[in-house]
């Protein structure tokens, strides 16, 4: 009778996630290859996905390469993890496998939860369960961080690096630094007397002072700058689900950074990319 040789794939990810609250992809390994040894499977190949979140609908090459593994494996599978919500937190993600495997017998097995047979309905249940609790859970934690953005962007709080004409003073706030400001407000000076942007990028090449992420100034950097709510000390703040074109600061949506800005008369007809 002819036999087929079962296979064992590895898979290891981390979201993006500065708090660090998920184990590391080397500590998964670590425990995960442990597993394996324990329950006496010589791992066939090792995949990785670092620094890609499961919720996001982002895609994640190395569980593709996953699947496409599982898929055409020609017996059968065992996938190990750390826990079941590194493979999915998305229900369809999960779906979408059971569809694939309909006629292979595929187990998860986890450091963290136990062991899945996706060919039985107790396992399918159970791994069902499982993305949908981890689902939830992502999302409710993405309902935070839009909350905590929102907040500080109604206080004020100044977010994301350093821009040009600011120096920060501490994590919330900014002043004007003492070079690069002038600069500003004679862009600025020069740019409602009705100079063109071609002119004013002379101009600001002709000065000692670069910007921040660049060897010299290009129009469209001196319109970013032109164009950007933080010269006129406002805080503006786009909600995920905006499209980047949409982004319009408005003085009733937004509120002014404490400190001194470099051109309160100076209205932003669209944020456009961040200035440099």
């Amino acid at each position: 009778m002819e036999t087929t040789s079962s296979s064992t794939f590895v898979y290891l990810r981390i979201s993006e996630d500065r708090a660090s609250d998920f184990v590391s992809v080397e500590n998964q390994r670590a425990a995960v290859l442990e597993l394996a040894t324990r329950l006496g499977l010589p791992v066939t190949e090792t995949f990785v996905d670092n620094d890609l979140s499961a919720f996001s609908g982002k895609a994640r090459p190395g569980y593709q390469q996953l699947v496409a593994a599982v898929v055409g494996s020609p017996g059968p599978c065992t996938v190990l993890v750390w826990h079941l919500d590194r493979l999915y937190r998305r229900p369809k993600e999960l779906e979408d496998l059971l569809g694939l495997v309909v006629r292979q017998a595929v187990t998860i097995e986890t450091v963290q939860g136990g062991m899945f047979d996706l060919k039985t309905h107790e396992g399918k249940l159970g791994a069902r369960l499982h993305v949908t609790v981890a689902s939830y859970e992502s999302g409710h934690k993405a309902d935070r961080i839009a909350l905590a953005a929102r907040r500080g962007a109604e206080r004020g709080d100044w977010h994301g690096p350093r821009r040009f004409g600011y120096q920060l003073t501490d994590g919330r706030s900014a002043a004007i630094d003492p070079v690069e400001g002038p600069m500003v407000r004679e862009l600025v000076d020069r740019f409602l007397a009705g100079e063109s942007l071609y002119s004013l990028t002379v101009w600001a090449n002709g000065q000692p002072v670069p910007p921040l992420r660049a060897k010299m100034w290009h129009a469209n950097t001196v319109r970013q700058l032109l164009a950007s709510p933080r010269i006129a000390g406002l805080r503006s703040y786009q909600p995920r689900d905006q499209r980047p074109g949409d982004a319009v600061p408005r003085r009733h949506g937004a509120r002014q950074v404490g400190g001194d800005h470099h051109a309160s008369g100076v209205r932003a007809g669209s944020c456009g990319p961040e200035e440099p």
